[in-house]
């Protein structure tokens, strides 16, 4: 019997020396982040090789909202970006050079409606010790970003529930759990930082060895493939197959930007606004000709001059159109329908810096 638990104990201390080496192995090619930054994760493909992207050891976007706040260092002054994936386009880099004294952290997530931007907001504000006074939301949204939960454009299959990206990956290590169809912490927010840096040698292995395709949902795929060919923007068969996979992952019209929706942001934005930040809502713009061809973004711009007035009654609430801060928009602007070009998003960012400083009485900084 003694010679049994010896053995056991070898194996024990080896699997803990083993151990031990791959966690410090993590921080060698994945030193800690200072700010949370989805800038780049979005551009990381099939094959995940080890050292890629050195700067970010988590897998994806939602991975690095739901483990990388907790890691991060909580400044007094921060800006954080959350919205779909033209938010990403957003650069962090540019915007930093006008608003030094602020933080930036791109904290937006591929295919966001309001259900997974409410997930966002909940991580953000549980892995915040006290108030999030000086904190300022900015908040991208267009016509993408009002889809009905039961629609297909921002599920994933996950155990044979549809599921939002941010909820999937939630699930995934067991740090939180689905309460009344929305994200919960398991562990007390105190354990979480300890978690994550425990964690780490299994999301190097995922890093290497996880196919990423599993993370898209069927029904973006072949649009996702389709964005990956500008040169085609201008072809009317591009167009007519993006307007199908909108059709596709939106749902039915008459649940897109329903008043329950609207609402709902409305009532984010205020919870927000409650629990001590500032918020920005800036209404990220598309390329032209789905603006003149797409019925969703019809209906999306009739419903928002019914609701996103409502930053008159928010005290520190913010809303631009941020089309009307920018030279005329052209096609040319997009490599898709939504997605800007590199050189167009740095537009957008010093565009969206310079309305933030042009508010900051009303936004208290």
């Amino acid at each position: 019997m003694k010679n049994i638990f010896k053995q056991m104990a070898v194996i024990l201390l080896f699997f803990c020396l083993w151990y031990v080496f791959f966690l410090f192995l993590t921080y060698h090619f994945y030193p800690e982040n200072t700010v949370v930054d989805n800038s780049r994760l979005h551009e990381r493909n099939n094959r995940l090789v080890l050292g890629k992207l050195k700067s970010n050891i988590f897998l994806n976007d939602a991975q690095n909202i739901l483990l990388g706040f907790w890691v991060t260092k909580h400044e007094s002054k921060r800006i954080i970006i959350i919205g779909g994936s033209n938010a990403l386009r957003i650069n962090p880099a540019v915007m930093q050079k006008a608003l030094p004294d602020f933080t930036i952290n791109l904290a937006a997530v591929r295919n966001s409606n309001i259900t997974q931007l409410r997930d966002i907001v909940y991580v953000v504000r549980k892995s915040s010790p006290g108030s999030l006074k000086g904190t300022i939301f900015i908040i991208g949204v267009c016509f993408a970003t009002f889809f009905n939960d039961n629609a297909s454009g921002g599920h994933v299959l996950y155990e044979n529930k549809n599921l939002t990206f941010l909820e999937a990956e939630g699930l995934r290590y067991g740090l939180y759990k689905l309460r009344d169809n929305k994200l919960e912490l398991v562990l007390a927010p105190r354990m979480m930082p300890l978690a994550v840096h425990l964690l780490r040698p299994f999301l190097l292995c995922d890093l290497v060895f996880y196919d990423l395709k599993s993370y898209y949902d069927n029904s973006f795929a072949s649009l996702h493939a389709v964005q990956k060919k500008p040169q085609d923007l201008k072809g009317e068969e591009f167009k007519q197959a993006s307007l199908a996979e909108w059709r596709d992952s939106l749902g039915n019209i008459r649940d897109f930007a329903e008043d329950g929706i609207m609402s709902d942001f409305v009532t984010l934005c205020k919870e927000i606004e409650k629990s001590g930040a500032s918020v920005v809502i800036v209404d990220l713009p598309s390329a032209p000709w789905m603006q003149n061809e797409s019925e969703y973004y019809k209906k999306y711009t009739l419903k928002r001059l019914l609701y996103l007035d409502e930053d008159r009654i928010i005290p520190r609430l913010r809303y631009v159109n941020l089309a009307t801060l920018l030279p005329p928009i052209t096609d040319g602007d997009f490599v898709d329908s939504v997605h800007p070009t590199k050189e167009e998003g740095e537009m957008w960012s010093k565009a969206i810096a310079g309305f933030v400083l042009s508010q900051r009485k009303f936004l208290g900084f």
